[in-house]
């Protein structure tokens, strides 16, 4: 018999040769060996079978070239190019000149379970892999989903994200809103060429020196935008990778604008109730001067009580805009109406401010207070637009449809088109001495709108401002919540 291996695209071949001497013929045999074996180092025969070696396994067969055996034996690494193999019984002995290893050779039914498990690994890993990357895949898209929803959420603020190269590359709603960039803007670009607007120059400067620093930086910074001034604060931190390599930054940014309001508020709340203990006491001291007044100073001392009133009445004010609700409808009339709010302004306050009132008599129906609380803060503004406090104001009323028409316009200074459209912004003012808040004009659209009305503004500049209160002709006697 003569044994060889033989090679066949990737599969090895046991050949075999026999000689037959009754027939006096040669039989040829070609034997598949399995696909996993690699690198045949040795073809040994103990005379009754044929061992053959490979680099990762070793195989036996019979004389009629049977595989008898088969297991995967790493000799090459262990026993080198140089070694033996006997049969020993049930035991195979392979030994090199440094190394020998024993083998028990078990029958083993299931052979044919472990060839499977054995060749199975090779289309296994592969698959695992692939469905391994496929979930990490579904993962990566799930959390960008996630990701993209969550930075859209209008309470998270104003995000930007920025790459190494000073790239934008992610920049949610709120952030484009703030940089007034259109909403299908593509980004990619430097951050720098996103500035539209002049406004924005602040934020630029923030993240100009941050790419100086690349340390975490917060800032708080005012942004002068055509609808008024918002207060914002912004942080940012730098992304390092692994190996200490700047990736880029994120920048989110908060508008605290109302935040500061509402705590602006609360002190003017506080204020409010400090003051209103302060004008009892002078209330209560002005009555009792009453007594004992002579006739020279009981016009000052009236005045004082009266101012003393108003003043409460504007304390309430402050401490009931934004809360009140409800209208407590009662029916007055437009003369009567419109005296007194005229009634409210001292002329020894304002002896250059002349108020002349017009109006034919019908009834209007309406939550007095808070009307008459409107009108005087429409006057006072109009009162402060004039230069030096001297000039006019016109107080008129009048039946228009299905609307009660209350104009106030004074000869001030007037309003340019730009700050007429931030007139109804709360808390808007054009004081430049900190006398004012904007509040008065928060009052009056406040009032206005609780009684379903409207609110229009007639102003040109240098020529005055003329402002009329439409509220619906007949409201029925009732509160309305």
């Amino acid at each position: 018999e003569i044994f060889w291996i033989s090679k066949n695209a990737d599969q090895y071949l046991l050949n075999t040769t026999k000689y037959q001497k009754p027939e006096n013929k040669f039989i040829y045999e070609q034997t598949k060996l399995p696909p996993q074996i690699y690198e045949p180092q040795k073809l040994i025969s103990d005379g009754n079978d044929v061992f053959i070696c490979f680099r990762n396994a070793i195989l036996m067969v019979d004389t009629k070239s049977n595989i008898r055996l088969f297991d995967f034996i790493e000799l090459g690494n262990k026993f080198g190019e140089i070694f033996s193999i006997q049969r020993f019984e049930k035991y195979i002995i392979i030994s090199s000149k440094y190394y020998t290893e024993i083998y028990l050779v078990n029958n083993n039914p299931l052979w044919w379970l472990n060839r499977f498990a054995s060749t199975l690994w090779i289309y296994i890993v592969p698959i695992l892999l692939f469905f391994i990357a496929y979930i990490f895949m579904r993962l990566y898209l799930k959390e960008r989903r996630l990701f993209k929803e969550f930075i859209d959420f209008p309470s998270i603020g104003a995000i930007f994200i920025i790459n190494h190269k000073s790239e934008l590359t992610i920049a949610n709603q709120n952030a484009k809103d703030l940089l007034s960039l259109d909403p299908s803007i593509q980004f990619g670009k430097p951050f720098d060429s996103y500035r539209t607007a002049d406004f924005a120059d602040p934020i630029f400067a923030f993240y100009k020196h941050f790419d100086e620093l690349k340390e975490n930086l917060s800032q708080r910074i005012s942004l002068q935008k055509p609808e008024g001034t918002f207060e914002y604060i912004f942080n940012i931190s730098p992304e390092w990778s692994i190996t200490g390599k700047y990736k880029g930054a994120i920048m989110i940014a908060f508008n605290i604008t109302e935040e500061i309001e509402r705590k602006r508020l609360s002190n003017w709340a506080q204020l409010a109730h400090d003051m209103q203990t302060n004008l009892a006491i002078i209330k209560l001291n002005a009555e009792q001067l009453k007594n004992v007044a002579t006739s020279e100073s009981t016009t000052q001392i009236n005045r004082i009580f009266n101012q003393a009133i108003i003043l409460q009445k504007r304390v309430r004010d402050i401490v009931t805009v934004g809360r009140s609700s409800n209208l407590e409808i009662v029916q007055t009339n437009s003369q009567e109406l419109l005296n007194e709010v005229a009634m409210e302004f001292d002329e020894s306050l304002f002896p250059d401010v002349e108020i002349s009132i017009s109006s034919d008599l019908f009834p209007i129906y309406c939550d007095k207070p808070k009307l008459i609380r409107a009108l005087r803060n429409a006057i006072e503004n109009g009162i402060k637009a004039m230069p030096n406090h001297k000039g006019k104001i016109e107080l008129s009323a009048y039946q228009e449809s299905r609307y009660t028409c209350i104009r106030i316009k004074d000869n001030g200074k007037g309003m340019d088109e730009e700050v007429r459209k931030k007139m109804l912004t709360p808390y808007f003012t054009t004081s430049k001495d900190g006398s004012g808040f904007g509040i008065g004009t928060l009052i009056i659209q406040e009032v206005v709108e609780l009684h379903s009305g409207n609110l229009e503004i007639n102003t040109q500049k240098n020529e005055g401002t003329e402002l009329i209160v439409k509220i619906p002709t007949r409201l029925k006697k009732l509160s309305l919540n």
